[in-house]
């Protein structure tokens, strides 16, 4: 299991297979992007850059260092209220946040070559009214 690195802190540990796991926490206070959401263009818009914009500044605020390719594993957390969860509809928050990470440097790109896969799956219910979004972020091989 690698090392999990918490938000905010310094990757310094390492896990067993010698891969750190950098943890990104998307904070409630954003406003977050469902597939099923029909929005108006300009909030779509304004949301994305504003997921784009925090995930460029959380990942340097986390000193995460340039990486040749990843895999992202994006954790959706059920909020109090929520019933279904299907976690590949937030697909459009976790794209803004790996484009964050291309504007941040951590990335050249966001194409197959350096992001290798993408995982959705549901993590634990959080006492919160709407649900909550982490990326699991891990160095990837050649």
């Amino acid at each position: 299991m690698p090392n999990i690195v918490a938000t905010g802190e310094v990757a310094g540990a390492r896990g067993g297979d010698g891969m750190t796991t950098y943890r990104v926490l998307v904070p409630a206070n954003l406003e977050l992007i469902n597939s099923n959401e029909r929005l108006h263009h300009m909030v779509r818009a304004r949301r994305t850059r504003a997921l784009r914009e925090w995930a460029h500044w959380q990942v340097k605020a986390q000193k995460i260092p340039k990486l040749k390719a990843i895999t992202v594993d994006v954790v959706v957390h059920p909020g109090r209220r929520t019933r279904r969860l299907d976690p590949p509809n937030w697909s459009p928050t976790s794209k803004a946040c790996i484009d964050g990470l291309v504007d941040a440097g951590v990335l050249p790109d966001d194409t197959g070559d350096f992001v290798k896969h993408v995982l959705f799956r549901v993590g634990e219910r959080w006492d919160v009214a709407r649900p909550g979004v982490e990326l699991l972020i891990t160095p990837a091989g050649p």
